[in-house]
């Protein structure tokens, strides 16, 4: 199992400093390379403390750049927000910076908010998407590109530079949690991030989707992955105190971050300056979800969790989000630590005892 970790900088506490935020997930993602994790990806979210992350690319480079290992991708970069000739440059600049390590997942965005704040209807998101993904691969791919299409254009012919390291294109992926994103993705040869319920059969069931959909369209090939992101709180001690501790932390955060991307998604929202209540919802989960979506405990707890996420789900890759609905620094540095130290050496240990 590939361990890496997501950020994208959730922050229900408006009043804390943005500048402090991005120090801190500078050094998360510092610690993330020297303590042997794969790899670390960057979220694009807007206008709001769900959380601050507008430009995965700047953070891809800004922050990947400080590291020589590690896998760097943006997770995800939403297309309909950008100028896809535009992004083409700029993801094609970031993976020559980032000598090739660069994967991008792209995807199409979910919050009513952000198309609101961008000036663009809601229900063109999947048609947006669909059409900037097309002209990012030409500009990628061909010495000169023109455009006519149902929402951009470029009338004249041009040469989008430069070109990326990686040939023919940087790794490219897309997250396809539901039968219609699976669909999509299997129109596409780019890796399929699936699987987003730690549930018994949810990975072969959504195989078999997006095989189905891969045959039916004649194409070969198959690229699914099961990936998960998870919530995950390490802890030093395993005391029955100490585990309930964490077991209410990871409920009323998960709870709270729940609250605020249901609200942004439904539009439907108490928002002052960019600060969204995070309000009771009406059929809401019982709290108690959270607690069993996550992963949490003591080092040892932890890596029992994970390997049955491995052995039986089947996942492939894991990113952790140790701060998660606003976890402290401190906790979620030491989640890092303990995850570097002790629980990915243990994984390793099961991958060459196999091996």
């Amino acid at each position: 199992m590939k361990i890496g970790h997501l950020f994208w900088q959730p922050t229900p506490d408006m009043d804390y400093s943005h500048h402090e935020r991005l120090r801190e997930t500078e050094e998360l993602v510092q610690m993330c390379e020297q303590l042997g994790f794969w790899g670390v990806s960057f979220g694009e979210n807007h206008f709001s403390n769900y959380g601050y992350s507008p430009n995965p690319l700047m953070l891809a480079v800004g922050l990947g750049r400080r590291t020589e290992r590690l896998n760097i991708a943006t997770g995800v970069a939403v297309l309909p927000y950008w100028n896809p000739i535009r992004f083409a440059e700029d993801a094609a600049t970031a993976d020559l910076l980032l000598n090739g390590r660069l994967e991008l997942g792209v995807g199409r965005g979910y919050q009513q908010l952000e198309y609101d704040g961008f000036g663009l209807p809601y229900d063109e998101r999947q048609e947006r998407f669909t059409e900037a993904l097309d002209i990012v691969l030409q500009a990628w791919t061909r010495p000169e590109i023109q455009v006519n299409g149902k929402y951009y254009q470029v009338p004249r012919a041009i040469n989008v530079l430069p070109k990326p390291m990686t040939k023919p294109y940087p790794r490219m992926y897309v997250a396809a949690f539901h039968e219609d994103s699976l669909k999509f993705a299997a129109s596409t040869d780019f890796k399929v991030f699936g699987v987003s319920q730690p549930v018994a059969g949810a990975a072969k069931r959504d195989h078999e989707i997006y095989l189905a959909e891969r045959r039916r369209l004649g194409r070969d090939g198959d690229f699914f992955t099961v990936a998960m992101n998870r919530q995950v709180y390490v802890v030093d001690s395993a005391t029955p105190s100490k585990i309930e501790e964490a077991r209410e932390s990871v409920m009323r955060r998960g709870l709270t971050q729940y609250r605020l991307g249901e609200a942004l998604r439904q539009g439907n929202i108490c928002y002052h300056a960019g600060k969204v209540k995070p309000a009771p919802l009406e059929s809401e989960p019982d709290p108690e979800i959270f607690a069993k979506a996550a992963v949490f405990g003591s080092p040892d707890m932890v890596i029992e969790q994970l390997r049955a996420l491995r052995d039986d789900i089947g996942v492939e890759e894991l990113n952790v989000m140790t701060d998660h609905g606003g976890l402290s620094f401190e906790e979620s540095r030491r989640s890092v630590e303990l995850l570097g130290k002790e629980v990915i050496p243990a994984l390793r240990g099961d991958d060459a005892a196999q091996a």
